[in-house]
């Protein structure tokens, strides 16, 4: 019994103690009602009169979050931003 309550013990200890790095990587899709003021006003930006066709909100191993934008142009050609959670534009590309 004691062997079994030890090794509960050391698994929960393990998990709590990796919980924050599985998080690391995570991409959740979220709406742009969803994204942050400033991320907003960049995504608008460049956008402009095109059409966003997905927004991802991935966390960074460092702990940073930046925000993926697939969109296309009012000419429906294929562009992607990559957003830092201040606003500041990362990457712009196709």
């Amino acid at each position: 019994m004691k062997k079994l309550i030890s090794s509960l013990i050391l698994a929960f200890a393990a998990t709590v103690a990796f919980a924050p790095s599985a998080l690391a990587g995570h991409e959740e899709k979220v709406s742009l009602e969803q994204v942050p003021a400033k991320v907003k006003e960049t995504i608008q930006k460049h956008v402009a009169d095109g059409k966003i066709t997905e927004i991802e909100k991935e966390k960074k191993d460092d702990g940073t979050t930046v925000y993926e934008v697939e969109y296309k142009t009012a000419k429906g050609e294929k562009h992607e931003l990559k957003i830092g959670e201040d606003g500041k534009l990362l990457k712009k590309g196709d």
